[in-house]
């Protein structure tokens, strides 16, 4: 069973838990010497206004917490969770297995301010739980965007289309242009692993498969630019 207690690190993402779930982190540390730091200072500031536990550490013992920790690092005991909503236009993502921290946690911060419902991975074959390198990298979207870990991925896909969801797969050999595509209001944005691509299981889920014109064929998008262009294109369709 996945723990409860999730693990932020860096300023700004440390920033947003305090604005978003104060009462829910457990304990603040903070580097040593953070009163010559106007950031860390506001931080203990906060820690102080929300009665919060903060430890002081050395430079050494923050080492630990990763690389990006920028003198601090926190745990809560709360994350966002998805809930099914009658709302008439929703879009999720599905990544068809990621194994890349930095790489989600871009995912996440565009999906968060591209304004998506929720991001979805497969627990097999794909990163497992949200990492402090991906709390870093998502710089606060991990306050607001759910993600969850799929144990049965393609049942969970079969009921959101049962929901009126259509299946948007990203491939390179697609045959609509997402430029030239109309979209359903209701969409599932999926993505393929880097490398790899969809998986042909998932392939025969979709809907319609889509592509993103490009200028020269010897390269490609990497994963994280691909779903930011499809979000893009479809959450002002």
């Amino acid at each position: 069973m996945r723990s409860k207690i999730r693990k932020v690190i860096g300023i700004h993402s440390c920033k947003e838990t305090l604005k978003v779930r104060p009462k829910k982190i457990r304990t603040i540390y903070i580097q040593r010497h953070w009163q010559k730091n106007p950031e860390l200072k506001f931080i203990v500031e906060q820690a102080r206004r929300f009665r919060i536990d903060f430890i002081e550490q050395t430079k050494e013992q923050m080492a630990s917490w990763g690389k990006g920790h920028q003198g601090t690092a926190l745990t809560v005991e709360e994350s966002p969770i998805f809930k099914s909503s009658s709302k008439e236009k929703s879009i999720l993502i599905f990544i068809d297995g990621l194994e890349d921290p930095r790489n989600l946690g871009s995912i996440v911060r565009t999906s968060w301010l591209m304004g998506a419902d929720g991001i979805f991975l497969p627990i097999r074959n794909s990163i497992q739980q949200i990492t402090p390198a991906v709390s870093k990298s998502a710089s606060g979207g991990t306050e607001h965007i759910p993600i969850q870990f799929l144990s049965q991925p393609v049942l969970w896909m079969k009921k959101q289309k049962e929901k009126g969801y259509w299946l948007y797969g990203l491939d390179p050999k697609g045959s609509h242009s997402i430029w030239k595509e109309s979209f359903n209001d209701k969409i599932i944005l999926i993505a393929g692993s880097e490398g790899r691509g969809l998986k042909q299981t998932t392939k025969k889920l979709c809907d319609q498969l889509i592509y993103i014109p490009q200028k020269s064929s010897s390269g490609n998008y990497n994963l994280s630019v691909s779903l930011a262009l499809a979000l893009a294109r479809t959450a002002y369709s």
